[in-house]
């Protein structure tokens, strides 16, 4: 793969986070050195980066669980829902999201990775899951709502559920 060059629309077959995701690059400022890089940092993400976004996941579910169990009252059915709760180890969470989608912006930093991903999930079917990373530090992980891996972020953003 060291010879690869990555363009919109390629496929990145080689992540624990999705078995297909595809490169999307909306604009043409941004170099195939830079998704390169980025693609890369995708495939080789740290230990530190892959535990921090199972963790993250595993809040996200499980608020969306109980989110759903307190609007449904008596209706809520627990099968609509993988089977995770407090005990569930966090590493078992790849197995119920699926990232379909790396999109590259516009670097502010062409030396800092920037990865913005997204795809579905068991969990919440209408907005999937979104997940920012800025070098190795996930920033954003939630629903998709079209954030940016540059983006501010607050600590008290009940959706981002890396802050939690």
């Amino acid at each position: 793969m060291e010879n690869k060059i990555f363009r919109n629309g390629d496929i990145v077959t080689d992540s624990i986070l999705g078995d297909e995701i595809e490169i999307y690059v909306p604009r043409d400022d941004v170099s195939g050195e830079y998704i390169n890089k980025c693609v890369e940092h995708l495939i080789h993400l740290p230990e530190d980066t892959l535990s921090a976004i199972a963790e993250a996941a595993k809040r996200y579910c499980l608020f969306f669980i109980e989110l759903c169990r307190d609007a449904a009252g008596e209706r809520f059915d627990p099968s609509d829902f993988p089977p995770v709760d407090k005990t569930t180890p966090a590493g078992e969470m790849f197995r119920y999201f699926n990232i379909s989608t790396v999109e590259f912006e516009a670097p502010k930093n062409a030396d800092i990775p920037a990865l913005n991903l997204s795809g579905g999930c068991e969990w919440e079917p209408e907005h999937g899951i979104q997940i920012c990373i800025l070098g190795d530090k996930p920033v954003y992980l939630g629903g998709f709502e079209g954030n940016s891996p540059w983006g501010r972020y607050e600590p008290d953003d009940d959706w981002n559920f890396v802050n939690v």
